[in-house]
């Protein structure tokens, strides 16, 4: 790779591994300097961190919404939500649909055996004198014996 560059570039590069050399060695400097060491809490202190960190502190005192601010935080927020959103509902009602429509069979449905009711259901089912699920899966499970369920086939 070194055959391809050009003489500019390699200048470029033997530049940039200088300058690195160079502060290496001013950070050792200073890093092992006793006595400015020991005046500022044990590390070496940078300007340009130093203006970096109070610039984040000091962001949202100065923020100013803008129109493009509050477009990149709706589509990085709530577009996401609603295009999730939306997909699950056509999954699901896509789904609903072809089990109401008799397209999908229920043995080749996924969590067929889940017993789930929802909360309307069980108030009815309080409603109609049964104080828990179990009671009235027995009582169904006593209408159905002998013959198969019409759902199955």
């Amino acid at each position: 790779m070194a055959d391809q560059m050009s003489e500019v570039e390699k200048k470029i590069v033997c530049a940039q591994i200088e300058r690195r050399h160079k502060y290496r060695l001013e950070f050792l400097r200073k890093r092992t300097d006793p006595c400015q060491h020991s005046l500022q809490a044990g590390y070496v202190f940078d300007p340009a961190i130093q203006r970096f960190n109070s610039m984040k502190a000091c962001q949202y005192e100065y923020f100013k919404p803008t129109l493009s601010s509050g477009i990149s935080a709706f589509c990085m927020t709530i577009l996401p939500m609603i295009i999730y959103g939306t997909l699950i509902w056509r999954q699901r009602s896509d789904f609903e649909m072809d089990c109401r429509c008799g397209r999908l069979k229920y043995r080749d449905r996924r969590f067929k055996f889940s017993n789930i009711l929802t909360y309307s259901e069980v108030l009815v089912l309080n409603a109609n004198g049964f104080d828990n699920i179990g009671q009235f899966q027995r009582k169904e499970e006593r209408k159905l014996q002998g013959r198969p369920h019409p759902s199955l086939y």
